[in-house]
């Protein structure tokens, strides 16, 4: 279930930081609790991080990354000699970097519970929503903005209009934070000279039981086939509820809710062909138990063994305080209120338990959120936002075939070529992979894919300092 950000690379809810290297600065702004009742004037301390490597005297060009559902410790864009596509666009501007940390996530929490956690019962939670969130954006803009602005040159080239941003402002965003690229935008296209959404989910759909069948076709055989048995046999241990390989290499109470493991088995499994991981995984371990050198259920527990049951456990997550680097009630309220995604077991070829199903969702959202019952959220949020409709022309939507999230997005199955859209089939081009860091090894069509991104927002950018200058 867990999408996740690309700030940290993430499944809905479990986050592996993405690799970042130079200089950080982690500040902090005061933020409101609620910008929607006046009458709430209650504020919140909320991290960012802010990248100076790239700027220079007189620069207007700022870029904003949009935090998401997991905790950020550094800010986006490299170094010079090292840069992200992120730094090298900064570089090419004298531009400044910031991440913005989403609220209830990381430290940017706006209820203390303890010293060393917070308060996320369900009363608090409905100040988690992605509206509070672009206001939170746009209000850090807005002091970002004049805080740092130039003012007029000082040879009169140029010189700050009333009524509007002293910075061209690029949103970016990846996973959940990219569909957040895309509303922010679309609600307020002034602001913003360009926008770049990274795997981003923009049409928030109610169920999802292609996620099984797609993620089957990725590796292909042999690691198609092992995945497929190793996933239904430890299905069937947990149902039989033995003393066995599962319980207790993964060390899972025997009393857990069945439910809860199979929801953690497929997740956990399918994130490593979301992340383009599929080569540790298959080469490494399925693939060489297929062919007789070793358990095919062992090499799929020793994967499972990497990650925790405990953010999956209904019992952790039915817990209203929650540490820093806990997200997974957090998402789950956002998945319950707003974006849903849900991905049931589908009727063939499918890689988890044939008990979780949409049903199953909706339990879980009542059982977690003292017995809300909140049904199908995806209907007002895509009236909203306009789901797979979304009017962000100056944002470009990159998306990756191998990454099941795709489906959820902005592609050139969507109907014809467009400028703003690049969708592209590479081996483990996973989700989010613009955004880290080019390697040495990236196939062709990535390099080309960020190329493609660069003269996107560098075009539109100029387009507007142009014109102002």
């Amino acid at each position: 279930m867990l999408l996740a950000l690309c700030i940290l690379v993430a499944t809905l809810g479990r986050f592996v930081q993405r690799e970042r290297v130079g200089p950080s600065t982690q500040l902090f702004i005061e933020n409101r609790v609620d910008h929607f009742n006046p009458f709430n004037q209650d504020v919140f301390r909320q991290r960012y991080y802010y990248n100076s490597e790239f700027v220079r005297d007189g620069s207007h060009v700022a870029i904003l990354e949009i935090g998401g559902e997991g905790e950020i410790n550094s800010a986006p864009g490299g170094t010079k000699s090292n840069p992200d596509i992120l730094g090298r666009i900064a570089d090419n501007y004298g531009a400044h970097i910031f991440v913005l940390e989403h609220r209830f996530y990381g430290i940017s929490h706006p209820f203390q519970h303890t010293s060393e956690k917070y308060d996320v019962g369900t009363d608090k939670l409905r100040y988690l929503s992605s509206k509070q969130a672009q206001s939170d954006l746009l209000y850090f803009i807005s002091v970002m903005d004049d805080r740092l602005c130039p003012a007029n040159s000082k040879d009169g080239s140029f010189k700050r209009i009333e009524g509007r941003t002293c910075f061209q402002w690029v949103i970016v965003g990846g996973s959940y934070p990219g569909a957040v690229t895309g509303w922010i935008y679309q609600r307020h296209p002034n602001l913003f000279a360009a926008g770049l959404s990274s795997s981003g989910v923009v049409n928030a759909r109610y169920e999802i039981p292609e996620f099984d069948t797609h993620t089957l076709m990725v590796p292909g055989a042999p690691c198609s086939d092992a995945l497929y048995q190793a996933q239904h046999e430890a299905t069937r241990q947990v149902e039989a509820g033995e003393d066995n390989i599962v319980y207790e290499r993964l060390g899972i109470r025997t009393d857990a809710d069945k439910s809860d493991i199979h929801y953690f088995i497929a997740d956990t499994m399918l994130m490593c062909f979301q992340y383009g991981k599929s080569k540790s995984c298959c080469d490494s371990r399925l693939s060489k138990a297929w062919e007789g050198h070793g358990d095919i259920l062992d090499a799929l527990v020793d994967y499972l063994s990497t990650s925790s049951f405990d953010s999956y456990d209904s019992i952790n997550l039915a817990s209203d305080t929650a540490k820093h680097s806990d997200a997974f009630r957090q998402w789950w309220w956002q998945t319950c209120t707003e974006v849903a995604y849900y991905q049931p077991a589908p009727l063939i070829n499918s890689l988890r338990s044939e008990k979780i199903t949409t049903q199953w969702h909706l339990d879980m959202c009542k059982k977690i959120f003292d017995g809300l019952d909140l049904g199908n959220p995806t209907i007002k949020t895509n009236e909203f936002y306009g789901g797979e409709h979304v009017k962000a022309d100056d944002v470009f939507f990159s998306n990756f075939w191998q990454d099941p999230w795709h489906m959820c997005s902005m592609t050139d199955d969507m109907g014809g070529q467009k400028d703003n859209i690049g969708f592209i089939r590479c081996k483990d081009c996973g989700h989010c992979v613009d955004l880290h860091l080019p390697q040495e090894t990236d196939p062709i069509e990535l390099v080309e894919l960020r190329d493609r991104i660069y003269s996107f927002i560098v075009e539109r950018v100029d387009s507007i300092l142009n014109r102002v200058g």
